[in-house]
């Protein structure tokens, strides 16, 4: 596997790492949304409502004890009115827990359990301040007294809301122990996703880091052992064809490429050095011929001079020559009147003779 194709993979792995963690703390994290908009949606509101129609409900208890002990009517009026008052919102309480709850089995199991024991208390309330207004003191107070017709259904509706508040509550610390265990799930996860791919990029990092560190000193090691002794046959080794590998071979034919260069270089130096020993003896030889020439030059030199010598010898005997020829002319010339005037002399004096 090339060296480039081990970085993918390591990039891969952590990418594949970080995706994963990523996607596993979006999920978590969406889930403690969903589970905190539900607490602070549902749960929360509907405690809060439970705990004000309990606080009404003690709110009622305590006005009904109150209308026992009123002297007038305008009092027991005055009080009449804050029981109706509490009523009232204790049947808007359970109407808005209804309206705004989605509510479970259980839920709504507590919230029907809820609306019968406020239908039950309301109607022996109704008893109770019947008797009140008609004077049945001794009536009323049977009522309220432990085990009395208004005493039991109070203890069951406070104890019909204190279950339903205790379920609630029950319910957010389920919902803080889910969101607990989550968030140590998410942290476990985080922490085992973030050592596997450490291990793993750890391992593939120091795979690389030997591998690379192994191929380059080699590698270095061939230029060292070139470079020292100028041994262009001594091969880097080619063990793996990644990116190392590759650089080992382009050396190995680098190196071949210049020893054929340098045979080459060497091939040529040999037939230049022969033809110069080619030419230094021409050389020697045209030196020889040269001397050979030159004396044969002085030689020829000193018989032009001879020559000359004797031209201007000859020159000077055909001068003399000339002149004697000249001279001779000159007695022949003297000579041929000399004859000529004989012949006429002759001519002149033989008719003397004839005669």
């Amino acid at each position: 596997m090339t060296i480039s194709k081990r970085l993918i993979l390591m990039l891969t792995v952590v990418s594949i790492a970080l995706l994963f963690v990523g996607s596993a703390g979006f999920w978590n994290l969406r889930e403690a949304q969903q589970r905190l908009q539900y607490l602070q949606g549902s749960v929360i509101p509907s405690i809060r409502e439970l705990t004000d129609a309990r606080d009404d409900i003690g709110e009622i208890r305590r006005l009904v004890l109150r209308e026992l002990l009123s002297s007038d009517d305008a009092e027991r009026t005055a009080v009449d009115q804050a029981i109706a008052d509490a009523d009232s919102r204790i049947t808007a309480h359970i109407a808005s827990y209804d309206r705004a709850n989605r509510l479970n089995d259980t839920e709504r199991t507590l919230l029907n359990a809820d609306k019968t024991a406020f239908t039950a208390y309301r109607a022996a309330q109704q008893i109770y301040l019947a008797k009140c207004k008609s004077g049945d003191q001794g009536g009323a107070k049977t009522m309220v007294s432990e085990g009395g017709g208004l005493y039991v259904p109070s203890q069951q509706l406070a104890a019909a809301f204190n279950a339903h508040i205790s379920y609630n509550e029950k319910l957010s610390g389920s919902l803080r122990t889910a969101n607990d265990a989550a968030y140590q799930q998410a942290m476990s996860l985080l922490a085992a996703c973030c050592t596997v791919a450490i291990a793993v990029v750890a391992f593939m990092g120091l795979t690389l880091y030997r591998s690379i560190t192994s191929g380059l000193s080699g590698i270095q090691r061939t230029f060292a052992h070139v470079s020292e002794s100028l041994d262009l046959t001594h091969k880097a080794t080619v063990d793996r064809m990644d990116e190392i590998g590759h650089v080992a071979a382009a050396f190995n034919s680098l190196l071949a490429r210049f020893a054929g260069v340098i045979g080459d270089v060497r091939q040529t130096a040999g037939s230049v050095s022969i033809a110069s020993k080619q030419i230094a003896a021409g050389n020697v030889d045209l030196s020889s011929r040269t001397e050979e020439q030159a004396a044969s030059l002085e030689q020829t030199a000193a018989s032009m001079e001879e020559l000359t010598t004797t031209v201007q010898q000859n020159v000077e005997s055909g001068r003399q020559a000339a002149e004697l020829a000249q001279r001779a002319f000159e007695i022949s010339d003297e000579g041929n009147r000399l004859v000529e005037r004989m012949l006429a002399t002759m001519a002149l004096s033989r008719p003397i003779f004839l005669r």
